[in-house]
């Protein structure tokens, strides 16, 4: 039984698929019960099979990443079927979550910090390139999660939960929020600076906007862990309970 709450039992050859062995570069963020898949299948290499139950004990986790949807750096995303074979498509990074494309969901912070030094429509653009992102995300992950569903599982249901879902959480943890946070430190500062200092407009306004640059990592994740707690509150309780996103 391993830490992840899976049983995972060796058969003979012909009881199942063969369990694919994914990169190093995901496995620290696959379950625990994967890691105990693996190690059963290196020990029994001849037979080379394993076949993971779901523990009655943890009834919403599946083995081997087989759940129905997941969540990766508190964004909620519906997690891609198993292989067929080793090839490992499962492994492929997503584009909005794992590469530099993440960053355009910080630009409206940016330019909320940049608000003293540069004109308005470069912040307003920044809004839009944030909102341009969310909506990519929205889009591709209502795709992802109606590829890996059939028509007879009621799929449309369950890509307008999805589509929905990341819509509302990315435009309040990656736009709104912290685009108001930033906003009113920055502003704050500018007037604490003025009040409080005799040095040049420039050089306040310079240091408001690198004030506000440092607290955008800082601002990320607590943001972030209050809108899964006002999401997991509010609008998700409404799901249907087959289709609400998991938090794990």
């Amino acid at each position: 039984m391993g830490s992840g709450g899976g049983l995972c039992v060796q058969t003979a050859p012909e009881a199942g698929p063969r369990l694919p062995i994914r990169p190093p570069r995901v496995w620290a963020r696959t379950p625990a019960c994967v890691h105990w898949c693996v190690r059963g299948a290196v020990l029994a290499r001849a037979a080379n099979r394993v076949v993971c139950r779901r523990s009655p004990a943890r009834p919403e986790r599946t083995c081997c990443g087989a759940g129905a949807s997941g969540q990766r750096g508190g964004r909620p995303f519906p997690a891609r079927a198993m292989p067929d074979s080793d090839s490992g498509r499962d492994a492929q990074p997503d584009l909005y979550r794992d590469t530099w494309v993440r960053y355009l969901g910080y630009a409206n912070e940016v330019g909320e910090a940049f608000r003293a030094i540069v004109p308005t429509s470069v912040v307003w653009l920044s809004y839009g390139v944030a909102s341009s992102y969310v909506v990519a995300d929205a889009v591709d992950k209502g795709k992802k999660t109606r590829a890996a569903l059939s028509p007879e599982s009621g799929r449309t249901a369950k890509v307008a939960v999805a589509v929905m879902d990341t819509f509302i959480w990315q435009a309040l943890a990656s736009v709104a929020i912290p685009g108001f946070t930033i906003n009113r430190l920055c502003a704050t500062s500018l007037y604490v600076l003025s009040r409080a200092t005799s040095w040049p407009l420039a050089a306040r306004k310079w240091t408001t906007t690198a004030l506000g640059l440092m607290a955008i990592p800082v601002i990320i994740h607590p943001i972030d862990r209050s809108v899964d707690f006002l999401m997991d509150s509010s609008l998700r309780k409404l799901y249907p309970s087959q289709e609400k996103p998991s938090s794990a």
